[in-house]
Parts: C-alpha cells; sequence; structure tokens
C-alpha cells in the first residue's frame, strides 16, 4: 500500500465511528498454503493418520452441536477436543495435542505490517476497532 492509499485510509479511518478488521488474510497472514496444513504437522507430529479429516469431522460435530446447545455458530477448541476424546480410541493425550496444534496456528501467523499499521493508527486515535473472523 502506498503512502497516498494509507492517507487515504486514514482519512476514513478519522471521520468512522467504528472500524472493523478482517483478522485473516488481512492483519494476519498465515505461512501455510491453506489453515487445514496444521492439521497435517498436527497428525503427522502426533503420528494419528488421517487427522486432517478426522479435526474437520470432529469440528462439524462439535460445531452443530453448539449451535444446538446455545445457537453458536462454531465451536471452539475445548469442545472440538472433547468431541474427538469422545469419538476416537486413538491413545494420545487429547489436551496435548489441542495444545500442540493451537502453538502451530501462533507460530504459522505472521502480521501484516501494513494493515497492522492501519490498526494502530485507529486504536491511537481512539476508534473502537473490531476484529472478525469469516471463519
Amino acid at each position: 500500500m502506498n503512502e497516498q492509499n494509507k492517507a487515504l485510509l486514514k482519512g476514513k479511518i478519522d471521520r468512522a465511528k467504528v472500524i472493523s478488521f478482517d483478522i485473516f488474510d488481512t492483519l494476519l497472514f498465515r505461512k501455510t498454503n491453506t489453515p487445514e496444513t496444521v492439521f497435517d504437522l498436527v497428525g503427522r507430529h502426533f503420528g494419528i493418520h488421517g487427522f486432517r479429516k478426522l479435526r474437520m469431522d470432529e469440528q462439524n460435530e462439535a460445531s452443530r452441536r453448539a449451535y444446538t446447545a446455545y445457537g453458536y455458530p462454531h465451536a471452539d477448541m475445548d469442545q472440538i477436543y472433547a468431541v474427538l476424546a469422545e469419538h476416537t480410541e486413538i491413545p494420545v493425550d487429547w489436551n496435548e495435542v489441542k495444545h500442540f496444534e493451537i502453538q502451530m496456528e501462533r507460530d504459522a501467523l505472521v502480521a501484516n505490517g501494513e494493515l497492522l499499521e492501519i490498526y494502530q493508527y485507529a486504536k491511537k486515535i481512539g476508534k473502537r476497532v473490531i476484529v472478525v473472523s469469516g471463519l
């Protein structure tokens, strides 16, 4: 983003009451080709064959349960891993796998420097900033 575009964006922020940013692929980039690549790495680390599909299937089941019980569209990590533990007989410590996945996600993320500057500008001038995800 060139300086002229930054100035235009900052001008719009000056006039707005609330600023929202999408988090993934906007404020943060993943160093992986897809978000699911992390599942492959987790599965490989723990020797869990087919972990990507298993993790995605159980996430869908956990999200279905979260919606039915609470009206939430997505399950959180604790709910996902509770369903994984319930539905599998794989001899692993699912809590350890969950924490490893979270760390892998952190390691795979990098800030988008240009938009981080814009985010910090909005915060500095006291704007209400909301960060959202389309997931």
